[in-house]
């Protein structure tokens, strides 16, 4: 089988570069230019940011044009496909046999998956098959792999490999263990190593990875949200910090974007920490909901406050479902109603909520 352009700058790492010319062959109809196009946007390689909506209108239309590939995409999200899930594996296995790495990858990915056809030795097998084709992709899985047994040296190894495709994924997790080993030794060298993966890592689109280094910057004050803020092995730099906050947020991270917002927030600059609230809320994270409702119930806005808050209770937020509930119990921003009131009260309790069940106590 004959690889296209842009499946050849797939398989090269060239992901930003593949991105038009794979636009330009899916238009045509090719379905394995369909299937890249779904994982670029599911995954969010390069400097894509990670949509599930666009990588199942790839697949879909994918699927439509007999692409097996596509049909297995599919099915992590479609259950209708469940019955139909034997018949889409037999030809993607063969067209693994056959030496196609992109379907020994997929193969793989399929048997580890759970609640699919679980066999973690069989998908092993496949993703090795995979990495020793040298396919970027499946020496990240099979790096993950190793990492979950825990033989963080042929983690390392695989990772590494994969990083010379500039996968950033990869080069996120070499920096993620770097860090885990320096602070685990007190080792500065180490330290450094990391950030260099990191910056790697976010030159080739990883929001994640700026995250992270804004996180190693912050100041002690931030250290219940940043894994690593006050460590000795990095000397503060609240500067440093939102900068790589701001191109994290850029990139995507929706993490960095409700941060941002806390460091805005505490700064006095309440503008700035309502647009990066916003923000993280349409990169898709709910916890910001809850942390906008309570900025706008410290700014008496409670019509703006219940809005949030309402929907991040509806979504099982139990600390937005007490606040709902007193908010329903105080009439702010809502309609006085006890009824209510003690609906959500029960409902943040039964889900956890500690003041929810002092609450609870009290009333009855």
């Amino acid at each position: 089988m004959t690889a296209s352009k842009g499946e050849e700058l797939f398989l090269q790492g060239q992901i930003d570069e593949a991105l038009p010319v794979l636009e330009k062959e899916g238009e045509k109809g090719q379905g394995r230019s369909l299937y890249l196009l779904g994982t670029i946007y599911r995954e969010g390689y390069g400097h894509v940011v990670a949509n599930e909506k666009k990588a199942v209108h790839y697949f879909q239309a994918g699927k439509q044009a007999g692409e097996p590939l596509c049909q297995m995409a599919m099915a992590y999200t479609d259950d209708s496909l469940w019955d139909m899930a034997g018949n889409i594996l037999r030809q993607v296995l063969m067209q693994a046999v056959a030496g196609d790495v992109l379907a020994m990858d997929e193969v793989g990915r399929f048997y580890c998956e759970p609640g699919m056809v679980m066999n973690p030795e069989e998908g092993f097998k496949w993703i090795t098959k995979g990495a020793l084709f040298e396919y970027w992709r499946a020496l990240y899985d099979l790096g993950a792999c190793y990492e979950d047994a825990g033989d963080t040296s042929k983690a390392k190894a695989c990772y590494e490999k994969a990083a010379s495709f500039g996968d950033k994924y990869s080069e996120y997790a070499l920096g993620q263990m770097e860090i885990d080993e320096a602070f685990g030794n007190n080792d500065k060298d180490k330290l450094v190593k990391a950030m260099e993966w990191l910056e790697k890592a976010v030159a080739h689109g990883s929001g994640e990875a700026a995250g992270l280094l804004g996180e190693l910057y912050l100041d002690m004050k931030y250290e219940e949200t940043a894994d690593y803020a006050g460590s000795s092995l990095v000397a503060p730099d609240e500067t440093k910090a939102m900068a790589y906050l701001k191109q994290a947020t850029d990139l995507g991270d929706e993490t960095s974007a409700q941060l941002l917002a806390g460091l805005y927030d505490e700064k006095g600059d309440k503008k700035k920490a309502e647009k990066y609230y916003k923000k993280s809320i349409r990169l898709g994270n709910n916890e910001a909901q809850v942390s906008l409702g309570m900025f706008y119930l410290e700014q008496e806005q409670y019509t703006d406050a219940f809005r949030y808050l309402k929907k991040a209770a509806d979504q099982g937020l139990d600390e937005a479902q007490y606040l709902v509930a007193c908010m329903y119990a105080n009439g702010q921003g809502v309609e006085q109603n006890h009824e209510e009131a003690m609906a959500w009260m029960e409902e943040a309790a039964d889900n956890g909520n500690e003041e929810a069940e002092e609450a609870l106590a009290q009333m009855r």
